[in-house]
Parts: structure tokens; sequence; C-alpha cells
């Protein structure tokens, strides 16, 4: 897995187990509407710069996406906050992209996404370009 770069996930996925794609070298992870869960360590220890997360999502593990290097953006269309621990991400200083009418949900979450500085969750009008092809992931 340490020459993995790229990973282009089936719209039938619902899950991602525990340290699936963990010591990988992927830059960019673009989680499909389908998947409702990303295990612990899943994305851990990679050299991810952009995280994106569909809207289907309703957990997500322990340090899931847990690295060394920073990770520039993330982007999660879920309406509702999904269950995550206050370890999912190493750093929380940095750009959250919402839908407009989640980020007060995602402000007063009582999981990791309250760690985020209120700041820097960023009302994305349209993060439909983050889920490239697929017109189901326009919602």
């Amino acid at each position: 897995c340490s020459k993995l770069s790229e990973i282009n996930f089936g719209c039938g996925v619902k899950s991602i187990g525990n340290n699936a794609f963990a010591e990988c070298a992927l830059t960019k992870v673009v989680i499909p509407p389908s998947v409702e869960k990303i295990g612990a360590n899943a994305f851990s220890d990679n050299n991810l710069t952009d995280v994106s997360i569909g809207y289907g999502i309703k957990e997500i593990g322990d340090k899931a996406f847990y690295q060394q290097n920073g990770i520039n953006r993330i982007y999660v269309t879920a309406p509702v906050p999904p269950t995550a621990a206050n370890s999912v991400f190493r750093n929380y200083n940095l750009p959250l992209y919402l839908m407009p009418e989640a980020v007060r949900s995602y402000e007063d979450s009582p999981y990791c996404w309250s760690r985020f500085n209120t700041s820097d969750m960023i009302a994305a009008t349209d993060l439909s370009i983050e889920f490239e092809g697929n017109s189901e992931n326009k919602k």
C-alpha cells in the first residue's frame, strides 16, 4: 500500500474498514455519498492535502485522517455532523467547507467538529465540484 497514491470508490461502498488505507501515499481522497462509516485509522499516515466526505456519512472512527503532514482542506456535504472522536484529525486549524445550512450544527456539535475554529467553517455554496462526475453526488 505504500505506493498507492490514488483510489476511486464505487458508488456501492457502504463502509471503509479500520486501517484500510493507512500508511499509503494518498494525497487526495473523495469519499462517495454511499459511505456511511469510516473506520479507525482508515486513512492515517498518508500525505493527504484534500479530504472530501459525502453526504451519507454517519460515523468516523478514531484517527481516521490522523497524519503528520497537514491536510489543507476538508469538505463535508453531510447535513448532520457525523459521530466522530476528537482525534479524527491531527490538526483542527484548517478550513472546513460545509453546506451553508449545516454550519450551525457543526459549530454546536458534541463531536470533533466543534474543535475547528468557527471562522474556519466556510459555507461553500457548491461543494459538488469536489465530487466529480457523478450527478448523484451533486445534492
